[in-house]
């Protein structure tokens, strides 16, 4: 167990990784941001205005070399990320990189090898998925069991989202290699990992709809848009049994149950605070407290090598070829 304070830089210094990792980091009192790496002075700035100090402004190069850098955080265009990621590696640094760690199936096999070398190493390397510290997702996998005693088992899982229009054209593919990722983690957590094939069905920059199956028969369905006006972040859930059906707006934290054996049908299901709406704040210090907290080696990273390899390669696989099938399950 290591107790030492962590010195981090961050490589990349864009909005999301202000908003989402150094402004949660610097809640964690033995968490210290030390160096910025970005080629935009002012962005560099801007994160020493965020924190009220001065920091180190460093290369990647640089960065890298330091003895006083314990890890970092990628927050650099998708493009970059498995190189860095790579780099980080080498130099001894634990990682939180941003999904997706690769963009090319060819990368596929190198960030296979990456995470192989980070694990003999004994580095942490972890990414951003939020959803699993939110307190609506939560709420639901937790009333999982309750639900099949009530309506049967699960049959199929919808998720779906829509955010506002990219700020700038180019950083991504598509929708899908920028999003699914978060879509398939997501199934993951709250019905337990199993093997899938998923199948694309469009994609552009600002919509994409993917289906697929889990080898326990569970069908998945995932879409989302970037079309809206404001930075509002709607989410919702909704799941399929036997016998009726769950519809959750994350966001607002409601939830509806329907039961199709009534005749009425629907009913509010509101128990308490089961199923509490979305806490932004919350889920992004919990994923820099468990980055850090896993490093110190109190706790275990909420993600394992499996989810970042499977998190990566759907996004890549349906962008590149519109179909993602790693355990042969449609053979």
């Amino acid at each position: 167990m290591n107790l030492q304070n962590i010195r981090w830089a961050l490589v990349g210094c864009g909005e999301h990784g202000i908003r989402s990792h150094v402004v949660p980091a610097e809640k964690i009192e033995w968490v210290d941001l030390v160096a910025v790496c970005d080629p935009n002075l002012s962005a560099r700035t801007l994160v020493e205005t965020t924190v009220g100090r001065s920091l180190q402004h460093l290369s990647e190069e640089g960065v890298y070399a330091s003895a006083d850098i314990d890890a970092v955080v990628i927050g650099s265009p998708d493009r970059f990320h498995l190189a860095s990621l790579e780099r980080a590696v080498m130099a001894g640094m634990h990682v939180l990189c941003e999904k997706p760690l690769a963009t090319e199936v060819n990368d596929l096999e190198r960030l296979t090898a990456i995470l192989e070398m980070a694990e003999e190493k004994g580095l942490v390397v972890t990414s951003c998925h939020p959803r699993r510290f939110d307190y609506p997702y939560r709420g639901m996998r937790n009333e999982l069991r309750r639900l099949t005693e009530m309506v049967g088992n699960i049959l199929s899982l919808q998720l779906d989202f829509s955010y506002h229009a990219p700020s700038k054209e180019g950083l991504h593919k598509g929708l899908l290699i920028d999003h699914i990722n978060h879509e398939l983690d997501t199934a993951n957590y709250l019905l337990g990992y199993s093997p899938t094939w998923m199948k694309r069905i469009v994609d552009s920059q600002t919509h994409y709809q993917a289906f697929g199956a889990r080898k326990d028969g569970i069908a998945l369905f995932f879409e989302g848009t970037r079309k809206l006006n404001g930075k509002t972040y709607p989410e919702f859930i909704r799941i399929r049994f036997e016998r009726g059906h769950i519809e959750l707006d994350c966001k607002r934290g409601r939830a509806t149950l329907c039961h199709h054996d009534d005749t009425d049908g629907l009913e509010p299901y509101s128990r308490g605070q089961r199923v509490p709406k979305t806490n932004y704040e919350s889920r992004f210090l919990n994923v820099m407290q468990n980055f850090a907290d896993s490093i110190r080696g109190v706790t275990e990273n909420y993600l394992t090598h499996q989810d970042l390899r499977d998190n990566s390669a759907v996004g890549v696989h349906l962008t590149q070829s519109g179909h993602w099938d790693p355990e042969g399950l449609l053979s």
